[in-house]
């Protein structure tokens, strides 16, 4: 799931993520560059130009939010033989080897798109990572969907083509949502873009319910507008 507010504020520790921030860091850039080029190809440089000025000045996110119900019991899940889910990792705590297992399962880039204080869970086969997520801390995506301060947002999943259509998708924020109650963290939120169905019936299998849609205008990525309010983005 795409955020529209990027929450790196606090970057994990480089001699953990050396090499991985660079690279990732210059993927991102690169993908900037050629996206300006392409514009520029095709609209001229003024069409370049509106294009980056949207990009950084103006723009407009749209996304369905749900929520879990803490007064609804849960229960965790039965698995599919042989994929296990790992318990939740604080970005800045990840040892060596769990960097590898990540990078090993094609998930290299996750830890760099967050916080330190952000946390990871996957899902494993045969000690193979096939499926990940994180959980938000202080993302400034709450400011841009309107929720509480004290939220937190499960995002960032993605499960490797092979191992789709097995229900980890669900079952994984299930034991996550399951984790953060048992740690007192109830105040527990997804978003999704709106044309992304397979992802919310997911979300919805997962237990959570849907709250509503947002309609956000992001001003100078600093200052949100809703047609309920408005309000900075808070980044701490």
């Amino acid at each position: 799931m795409d955020f529209m507010v990027n929450p790196t504020a606090h970057p994990a520790p480089r001699d953990k993520l050396v090499g991985q921030g660079s690279n990732a860091t210059l993927n991102r850039l690169a993908t900037h560059v050629g996206a300006i080029k392409d514009h520029s190809r095709r609209h001229g440089l003024l069409g370049a130009a509106k294009w980056l000025a949207e990009k950084t000045l103006f723009s407009r996110w749209t996304a369905v939010v749900f929520s879990d119900d803490p007064s609804l019991a849960r229960h965790p899940c039965a698995w599919p033989d042989a994929y296990l889910y790992a318990p939740l990792v604080r970005v800045a705590e990840l040892s060596a080897n769990q960097l590898q297992q990540l990078s090993t399962g094609g998930f290299q880039d996750l830890a760099v798109q967050l916080a330190a204080n952000d946390e990871i869970y996957w899902v494993t086969r045969n000690e193979v990572v096939v499926s990940v997520g994180a959980v938000l801390h202080r993302s400034p995506q709450r400011s841009v969907l309107g929720l509480p301060s004290d939220a937190l947002l499960i995002g960032h999943c993605e499960t490797a083509p092979q191992h789709r259509n097995k229900g980890l998708y669900a079952r994984a924020i299930n034991e996550t949502v399951l984790a953060l109650r048992y740690r007192g963290m109830r105040s527990v939120f997804m978003e999704t873009r709106t044309a992304n169905e397979l992802s919310q019936k997911g979300i919805l299998r997962a237990g959570l319910h849907w709250e509503r849609v947002v309609h956000a205008q992001i001003f100078f990525r600093s200052l949100v507008v809703r047609r309920d309010g408005v309000e900075w983005i808070k980044r701490v």
